[in-house]
């Protein structure tokens, strides 16, 4: 059984080279849907009517589709183009979960909280901002002693 169908569980299918290729959201649904594809007919390829007759053939149709249906989504880097991807992807896949890679958005997060904070103090009047040098001295004497 292929881990990428068991329960949390993710598994890298292949590489695909895609040099001179344009990198646009058509190009990566394709992607996916050959890469899932392929997936599936590796581990659970769908049964040939022609080898199998009757049960044998229904059973064997059940249990490919019922690994199909497992499988669960996407997650990409969440640049404009593939998100379009994924939303695509959801169309075309109603039962998939398509999301934009959460460590990704987490550091995008954080770098617009720190340039926002650096905006902040930029902004902020000189006059509000307290001055190391008399911070530190206002501080030794109300130690008793100076630096």
């Amino acid at each position: 059984m292929c881990p990428a169908l068991t329960a949390l569980t993710t598994c890298p299918v292949q590489a695909i080279d895609a040099t001179g290729k344009r990198k646009d959201a058509a190009f990566l649904v394709n992607v996916h849907e050959e890469l899932v594809e392929g997936l599936f007919n590796t581990y659970y390829p769908l049964p040939n009517p022609e080898q199998l007759t009757g049960t044998a053939y229904a059973t064997a149709l059940a249990k490919a589709q019922a690994a199909r249906a497992r499988f669960i989504g996407t997650v990409m880097d969440n640049t404009s183009t593939n998100m379009a991807a994924s939303a695509r992807l959801e169309q075309l896949h109603p039962t998939w979960i398509c999301i934009g890679c959460i460590a990704h958005a987490l550091n995008l997060l954080f770098k617009d909280l720190a340039k926002q904070a650096r905006k902040e103090e930029d902004e902020e009047p000189r006059r509000k901002r307290a001055k190391p040098a008399k911070v530190i001295s206002l501080a030794g004497r109300l130690r008793g002693g100076g630096f």
